[in-house]
Parts: structure tokens; sequence; C-alpha cells
């Protein structure tokens, strides 16, 4: 029985490791002026359409710093409903990727001037580079 778990043992760490995958979340610090980065329920919070653009270049001088440059925009569709969409590129050492998010927001009034925001992100990884370190 021992040697029955141990085997189980060795085989799901081989498993584990073949087919976990960690994540590289693109590091940003324009939260307070673009709140949409941090969650879909803000697009439309104050009922106006909304473009940014985003550039972030950190340790410059260093090979293989971290770099992300990013577009975001929501508009809506009607008057409780609001899409939006945001194109990121992200590059931090030896990785390179490229992410679409889309999002989908409903406004749902629950009382006079009283409003919960429910948000939904759609998001695809649409290039991921790893280069050999040399």
């Amino acid at each position: 029985m021992k040697k029955l778990l141990r085997i189980l043992f060795l085989l799901s760490s081989i498993l584990t490791v073949v087919f976990v995958d960690a994540q590289q979340i693109p590091n940003s610090n324009q939260y307070l002026v673009n709140r949409y980065l941090l969650s879909p329920s803000y697009a439309g919070y104050d009922k106006q359409s909304k473009i940014f653009i985003g550039y972030r270049n950190a340790w410059s001088g260093f090979e293989g710093a971290p770099k992300t440059s990013m577009i975001s925009a929501f508009l809506p569709a009607t008057d409780k409903v609001w899409l939006g969409a945001q194109i990121i590129s992200d590059k931090a050492g030896v990785f390179d990727n490229l992410y679409a998010q889309f999002s989908y927001t409903y406004h749902l009034e629950v009382g006079y001037d009283q409003m919960i925001y429910f948000g939904m992100w759609a998001s695809t990884l649409i290039i991921w580079k790893w280069a050999m370190i040399k």
C-alpha cells in the first residue's frame, strides 16, 4: 500500500510540474486615473466614455527591464450596459506577452441615486513568447 501511495505521489508531482503554469500580471501604477484597470465594473462609473493610453518603463538602462504598454476604452451600448476593451503589451525579461481583454458592465439602480455595477472580463493571451537567455 505504501508503494502504491509513493507511486501516486510521484506521478501527481510530475504531472503538476508539467501542467502547472504561472502567470505574469502586467504592472501599472495608473489605478487612480484609470480605475478600469482594476475592475471592469468601473466602465461608465461617471457616465462618460473614456480612452486611456499608458506606458511604463521600469528600471530604464537595464537589459531586459520590464516595459508595459496599454490602451483601454469603454463606451455605452445602452443606458445600463457598457462595453469595453483593453490591449496590453507586457515585456519583462525573457517574456513578451500581448493580451486582449473585453468587458461587459451592467449598471443596476437599486434606489434613488444608488447604483450597483456588475462587470465581467473575457481575456485572451494573443501572443506569448519566451526567449532563451544567451
